[in-house]
Formats: structure tokens, sequence, C-alpha cells
């Protein structure tokens, strides 16, 4: 059965436990998100930190599972982004996606978010980054 949960941290490890060498060590993301779960399986959790009011940045990971239902977890996670964005009154929302990471930056585009600049050396192995940016109607 198909669930979304409000996103706890251990969800993250969780999605990430089939390669932990995807995680920044000792960084897991904070703020409010959501898991989806098939089975009470960790498919993707995702959501949108906070740093100062109408600022978030997007967060997501999909564990391997998940990746083998990309339509339930696009519409889950763009529904919960929605959500958040709304209860939280964000004017705009960023993303940052690895330059070589194609099918990341496919996504983010799909869920509405536009190119906003390179970031040289943002990634925590020193790799560049490109920035996205959701801006949010009023």
């Amino acid at each position: 059965m198909w669930h979304v949960t409000p996103y706890q941290p251990v969800d993250y490890l969780d999605a990430n436990a089939w390669s932990l060498a995807a995680t920044v060590p000792g960084v897991v993301p904070s703020g409010p998100g959501y898991t989806a779960r098939l089975h009470g399986q960790v498919l993707a959790c995702a959501g949108i930190q906070i740093p100062w009011p109408g600022l978030g940045e997007a967060w997501a990971v999909i564990a391997p599972e998940g990746r083998r239902y990309p339509r339930y977890v696009h519409f889950a996670v763009r529904s919960g982004m929605r959500r958040l964005i709304a209860e939280h009154g964000l004017r705009r929302v960023e993303a940052t996606v690895a330059l070589d990471f194609d099918e990341g930056h496919r996504w983010v585009t799909l869920l509405g978010f536009v190119e906003d600049g390179i970031a040289d050396g943002y990634l925590p192995d020193g790799g560049d980054a490109m920035r996205y940016v959701l801006r949010v109607k009023p």
C-alpha cells in the first residue's frame, strides 16, 4: 500500500542505506518534508530546509526501490513541495544538482525549477553544481 508520511531524519538514512557514499557523513537534512512509502519501505523522501522566512532549499533522495515508481515519486514530491511552500509562505525555493547528474537536471525542471547559475566547487567533494530556483507567485 502507498502512503506518504511526515519526514523523519531516519527516513533519509533508510533511503540511503544502499549507498551511504551518496550522503555527506554526519549531514542529514532537517526541516519539513515527506516520505513516500510502499508496504512500509521508503521509496523517497524530500523536503525544504528554511534558512530564513520566505526562502527554501529543496532536497530529495530516491531509494533504488523508488526508481521503479518514477511517476508516483514525482507526483508525491511535487504535491508535498507545493504543500510546504504554501504552509511556510515561501517566495523562493532553491535546488542544487551536480553538473554531471543529467537525471537530476531533467527532474528539477519537471518540478518547475529554472537554472539560476553554476556554483563552482559547491559540492562536498569540490565538484561543481547547477543552482536552480522556483519563484513562487503570491
